[in-house]
């Protein structure tokens, strides 16, 4: 009998990297109901080791993958490498009552399925690929040039889905997702206006003020004034940081 495959066909290869929210990624189990015949993935709290009394009485075991494991090649291993291992098992496995509960059991087959255990916890390769879980903080380590003190709040956003994007292309998954990127974005801004000196005050005697702005002019600047300035003293003060 040939099991049905649920949940194994994913678009990208960090399909079931997660993160629990705290930097570590979720557990990802490969799922064989041996009483329903089916095989599945799950994903699962990083410390999470509960265990179901269904799952507990052997009718179902869930044999971890590695957190890099390759979602869109997974269903091509699990076809050639997996199931020529458990159909046999599939095959055997018996639910059996044990006074008033019940059992998943194997009659003849206990060597076979210690071995298909052995060989799926330390001998089995599943395909992987080469990303990771990524902190947005280890990600941008070399900062953002893009953002300066000036940045207005639709670039931020702007730049959020771009540096998600760019991630996902490297097969990096960033912690927090694009809400950690944003928030990561709008603090490095504010960081970079806090940087910024407060302006001294001063006092000046005079008697005709202009604000303007300084306009380039070959390899300086320059601030143009009335004609009826010319030849008087003037003080200019720079407004912006």
């Amino acid at each position: 009998m040939t099991p049905q495959l649920l949940s194994l066909d994913y678009d990208y290869p960090t399909a079931l990297l997660e993160s629990d929210g705290d930097g570590q990624p979720r557990r990802i189990n490969l799922v064989i109901d041996w009483a329903s015949k089916t095989i599945s993935v799950e994903t699962r709290a990083h410390d999470d080791n509960s265990l179901s009394e269904y799952r507990w009485r052997g009718m179902e075991d869930a044999y971890p993958l590695p957190p890099l494991v390759d979602a869109t090649r997974l269903r091509e291993w699990v076809e050639e490498e997996v199931l020529p291992r458990a159909l046999p098992l599939l095959e055997a496995y018996q639910t059996v009552w044990v006074d008033v509960d019940q059992y998943g059991r194997f009659p003849g087959h206990e060597c076979e399925k210690e071995e298909f255990d052995r060989w799926m916890l330390c001998d089995a390769e599943p395909p992987l690929h080469d990303g990771g879980l990524w902190s947005v903080a280890e990600w941008l380590s070399d900062g953002v040039p893009e953002v300066s003190h000036e940045t207005t709040d639709a670039a931020i956003e702007a730049l959020a889905d771009m540096i998600v994007d760019v991630a996902a292309s490297e097969n990096v998954v960033l912690d927090g997702g694009r809400e950690a990127v944003r928030a990561y974005l709008l603090n490095y801004r504010q960081d970079l206006r806090d940087a910024i000196p407060e302006p001294d005050v001063y006092e000046i005697r005079g008697y005709e003020v202009l604000e303007k702005t300084a306009r380039a002019s070959g390899t300086t600047a320059r601030v143009l004034v009335p004609r009826s300035w010319m030849g008087k003293r003037v003080k200019i003060v720079r407004i912006d940081p």
